[in-house]
């Protein structure tokens, strides 16, 4: 089969999926085969997200899928090539006597409103999830049903469960900037290892490594608590381990989130890594290098125990990862051994 026959077939049943969560009932086993296959492949969630951008442009609009205004309406200089296939995919079934024929335009949108809204906010029981994840030197913005944005880093993965009272999302190791739509009466929820934070409206970067979580406020005031105990999942207002930041205001989470840090964000603005460049100021190697390697055509592996802990000041382009290595030669006791794999050695000269 060819590519495209093969792209083809993944758009029918991402459109088939999107049918049958708006026809049928959502009980634990249809969610489990969806859960199933979407996780099987990265291109079934993206196969589902693209069904979903069409349905929500034609609940926009009011428009029936099959209406031959659509062709006008929702041809290439709005949705794309590629997302006008997913229109003609989803036509494709629309179009079918057994998939209600006479829906009508009214319908139509209410039925694109409730498959797009359904994977996001759910129905009764556990929310539906979603997944995004990002390869390595790939930065991509993902906008959230509420009109929020988070900008997802390189290598950086994410999960959402909005339910009607709550948006959560957990984010796995790498980072991401979240600018949140202010709705009181849904709080929202991000959740990193054993740290949680919770905001109402706010704009702020959080950075999960493999030993800490740092949160970091450019808008607004988020709180900041550990996770692992139970009175975090409502995060009251009595507890007393909480912290509350304001703008220009960043705390770390160390020891597994039982300690948390609050200092200034320093010179490097919440964020700025959007503009492709990475900045520290007193950070340990061992972070930048966490962060060099997200968007590196290879890996850097610090060999001596002794250079993890340095702490150093630095700032550099994305796409010039060589060049601060070759710079971290000269101003710090290490060499760089290059090997054929793609590897980069950093040892103690000291």
């Amino acid at each position: 089969m060819s590519d495209a026959a093969r792209d083809e077939e993944l758009r029918r049943t991402a459109a088939a999926w999107a049918m049958r969560l708006s026809e049928e009932k959502a009980d634990a086993a249809l969610m489990r085969d969806f859960e199933a296959w979407r996780r099987a492949d990265f291109r079934h969630a993206q196969a589902f997200e693209e069904t979903q951008t069409v349905w929500r442009k034609l609940a926009e609009a009011r428009a029936c899928p099959n209406d031959p205004a659509v062709e006008a309406a929702f041809g290439p200089p709005l949705l794309g090539e590629r997302l006008v296939s997913v229109r003609n995919a989803l036509v494709g079934f629309m179009s079918r006597t057994a998939w209600r024929p006479a829906l009508g335009a009214a319908g139509a949108a209410a039925l694109a409103l409730a498959v797009v809204v359904f994977p996001l906010i759910g129905r009764q029981g556990p929310p539906a999830t979603l997944d995004h994840r990002t390869a390595v030197a790939e930065v991509r913005d993902v906008t959230f049903d509420d009109g929020s944005v988070v900008t997802l880093g390189a290598a950086t993965s994410l999960t959402v469960a909005f339910t009607a009272g709550e948006r959560r999302v957990r984010l796995g190791e790498g980072e991401a900037f979240f600018s949140i739509e202010k709705d009181e009466a849904r709080p929202f929820f991000v959740e990193a290892g054993d740290t949680v934070v919770r905001v109402v409206g706010t704009k702020f970067d959080i950075r999960r490594s493999t030993d800490e979580v740092r949160v970091a406020v450019l808008e607004g005031i988020v709180e900041v608590r550990d996770n692992t105990d139970d009175a975090a999942v409502g995060l009251v207002a009595d507890v007393q381990d909480r912290h509350l930041l304001s703008a220009g205001e960043q705390a770390v989470s160390i020891d597994r989130g039982h300690r948390l840090v609050v200092a200034d964000v320093g010179v490097a603005a919440p964020g700025a890594w959007r503009n492709g460049r990475l900045s520290y100021d007193n950070v340990a190697l061992k972070e930048v290098v966490f962060d060099a390697n997200r968007y590196f055509d290879g890996e850097i592996i610090i060999a001596s125990d002794d250079l993890k802990t340095v702490e150093v000041t630095t700032s550099f382009q994305v796409d010039q990862i060589d060049t601060m290595i070759k710079t971290m030669e000269l101003i710090l006791p290490l060499r760089a051994e290059y090997r054929a794999d793609g590897r980069v050695i950093l040892r103690s000269t000291g």
